[in-house]
C-alpha cells in the first residue's frame, strides 16, 4: 500500500480535503485517528466516489456525519489501495449530498458545539441525573457511561445514529442532567462514607453499573461492610481489589496509572 498523502485535520479543512480526495479519483483508504481518545475513522474511495464510513457503532452516511461534524483534529492519511482491497458500499449516495447533510446538522447542533466545542470536552452526570440512572428512568447505555466522561466516549458508548444521539446529548444538557465542565469541577461529589469516596472515583473508569458490582464483590470478598469505619491498611485494601477488577477494561497503562493514583490519593485525603 502506497501512503499518498497524511497530515493533522487541525492544519486543513475536512470539507476541503475530502473534495481533493474525490478529484484525484483514486481507490483508497482515508483514515482518521484521534490518539487522546484512542478512535479511529475509516472511509474508503472507489475511483474518487466515497463508498464506505464507519466511526464507532455508526457506519455509513451517518458514520460521516459525526466525523465531518466533529472530528476537528487528529492524523490523517490516505492510502492507495487495490480493487479487490475495497470494503462492500455501505454508502450510496454522492460525497457532495454527504457534505450538504453535514452542513445541515452542524447547523442545527451549533449550540451544542459552543458548548462541547470537541471530542475531549468533559460532561458529568449530575447527582439527580444520576438517580435516574440508577432507578432506570433513564435509557440503559447511561449505565455504562463514567461519572465524568468526554464527548468521545459519549459516542463510542450511545447506541443511537448521529441525529439521535446529538439530540439526547443537547437534551440532557438543556434539562442539566449532565453539565459541561472539566477537572476537578467534574469530580466534585456528595460524599456519604469512605466507601462512597472510592466508587465515585471508579465509576468516571468502568461506568455506573459496573463500578457498584464491584464495589460489593469486593466488599464481600474481604467481608468488610460498605457503612462500618475504615482503617488505612483496610481502604488500601479494597483499593487494590478494586484495580485487580479495573485494570483489564482500561485502554492502556497511563490510565491503570491514573487510577490506582486517585484511589491512593483519595484514601489518604479520608484519613
Amino acid at each position: 500500500m502506497t501512503v499518498l498523502l497524511e497530515g493533522d485535520l487541525a492544519y486543513i479543512s475536512l470539507f476541503n480535503l475530502l473534495q481533493f480526495i474525490k478529484l484525484e479519483q483514486k481507490d483508497c483508504l482515508f483514515k482518521v485517528e484521534v490518539k487522546e481518545v484512542a478512535q479511529e475513522a475509516y472511509v474508503y474511495f472507489e475511483m474518487g466516489r466515497i463508498m464506505y464510513a464507519r466511526l464507532n457503532r455508526l457506519t455509513g452516511p451517518d458514520a460521516m456525519y459525526r466525523l465531518i461534524g466533529w472530528w476537528s483534529s487528529g492524523h490523517f492519511q490516505m492510502t492507495e489501495l487495490t480493487r479487490d482491497e475495497l470494503p462492500l458500499t455501505n454508502i450510496e449516495v454522492s460525497l457532495d449530498a454527504v457534505l450538504m447533510e453535514s452542513a445541515r446538522y452542524m447547523d442545527e447542533f451549533a449550540d451544542l458545539r459552543e458548548v462541547l466545542p470537541t471530542l475531549t470536552s468533559g460532561v458529568r452526570i449530575s447527582s439527580n441525573a444520576l438517580q435516574m440512572v440508577q432507578d432506570g428512568r433513564l435509557p440503559d447505555f447511561t449505565k455504562l457511561l463514567p461519572r465524568s466522561f468526554t464527548v468521545a466516549r459519549f459516542f463510542e458508548i450511545c447506541p443511537y445514529n448521529q441525529w439521535d444521539s446529538l439530540k439526547f446529548l443537547k437534551e440532557m444538557i438543556t434539562h442539566k442532567a449532565f453539565q459541561v465542565g472539566s477537572g476537578e469541577d467534574l469530580r466534585s461529589t456528595v460524599i456519604l462514607t469512605p466507601i462512597d469516596s472510592l466508587e465515585s472515583i471508579v465509576m468516571e473508569f468502568v461506568g455506573i453499573e459496573d463500578s457498584h458490582i464491584m464495589i460489593e464483590e469486593v466488599l464481600q470478598e474481604l467481608g468488610f461492610d460498605r457503612f462500618q469505619k475504615f482503617g488505612f491498611n483496610q481502604l488500601l485494601s479494597v483499593s487494590d481489589k478494586l484495580m485487580e477488577r479495573i485494570a483489564p477494561q482500561m485502554k492502556n497503562e497511563d490510565e491503570v496509572q491514573e487510577a490506582m493514583y486517585r484511589l491512593r490519593a483519595r484514601i489518604t485525603s479520608l484519613l
